[in-house]
């Protein structure tokens, strides 16, 4: 039992990190704290009266503050990437956990002038308490079930993906190094995968039989274009791959992973919205 929840939990979460994404997940978390504060009432809220609702509300709107920014600020403050196979749930779960520490203590600031009149830390841990209840625990339970249902879909679909090579005929690029006259010339068909790194992007590719990498200054959508080959696609938000090196496809909770002909140790991501891709 603790072995297949230990799987569980090292199992990439399927997360967004877009801004559209970040606004719709604390939404979302903001209402289902408002909801289940409303339904259910608990720690004596239904004293509030006919005021209830309002300070169900309230604290949905906290809830949606402190989320929001807290969201913000892990991905374009101190940029976790969130789309990426190391982003698994025990790390999710740990985001969630400080998460609801910041929730608590705003709804403790409110609560202490609201309805106190004044600042006490000792009642901080009862507030901690309720937060930890109203917002740990159902949304570890869905997190968990959102990641194995996740994991079966993908690991079906990747059952019926079979790689098709675009028998193309092998060509050279020049590959654009930012702020140099130099290039790095390279055989198309010799391209394992790309992936960004920042400013830089590293270049996985095939020479006698090895696999060498070549770190080039310069972004991931302008290496792209300087290929402009059907071969080399755009896999996930921070990578190419040659689809001709494809050996076979496997699933996770966030999407595809692709394994590379000559390359073993490493699985190439693909997220969701770019699996038709490899549908066709």
């Amino acid at each position: 039992m603790i072995k297949k929840l230990l799987q569980v939990l090292n199992q990439p979460y399927p997360d967004e990190d877009d801004l559209k994404s970040i606004i719709k997940g604390a939404l979302s978390g903001g209402l289902v704290v408002s909801v289940i504060l409303a339904l259910f009432q608990p720690f004596g809220l239904h004293e509030a009266g006919s005021d209830v609702y309002y300070y169900c509300l309230v604290f949905g709107v906290i809830s949606f503050i402190v989320a929001i920014m807290f969201d913000i600020t892990s991905v374009y403050v101190l940029g976790l990437r969130r789309d990426h196979p190391n982003w698994t749930l025990w790390k999710w779960v740990v985001s969630i956990i400080v998460m609801v520490l910041l929730i608590a203590a705003a709804n403790f600031t409110y609560i202490s002038y609201a309805f106190v009149g004044s600042f006490d830390p000792s009642r901080f841990g009862f507030i901690l308490y309720i937060t930890a209840v109203v917002g740990i625990f159902p949304v570890f339970i869905f997190g968990t079930l959102r990641t194995i249902k996740s994991l079966k879909a993908n690991q079906q679909l990747a059952q019926t993906i079979h790689p098709k090579s675009t028998e193309e005929i092998s060509s050279m690029v020049d590959l654009p190094i930012l702020k140099s006259k130099a290039t790095f010339k390279i055989d198309t068909q010799s391209i394992l995968f790309i992936e960004a790194m920042q400013n830089y992007v590293s270049v996985f590719y095939t020479e006698e039989d090895q696999v060498k990498k070549e770190v080039i200054r310069n972004t991931l959508t302008a290496i792209e274009k300087a290929i402009a080959t059907p071969s080399i696609v755009r896999c996930h938000r921070s990578y190419l791959v040659n689809k001709d090196k494809i050996d076979h496809v496997e699933g996770n909770a966030q999407g595809l992973q692709l394994y590379l002909s000559g390359n073993d140790n490493k699985a190439v991501p693909v997220s969701r919205k770019y699996i038709p891709i490899f549908k066709d």
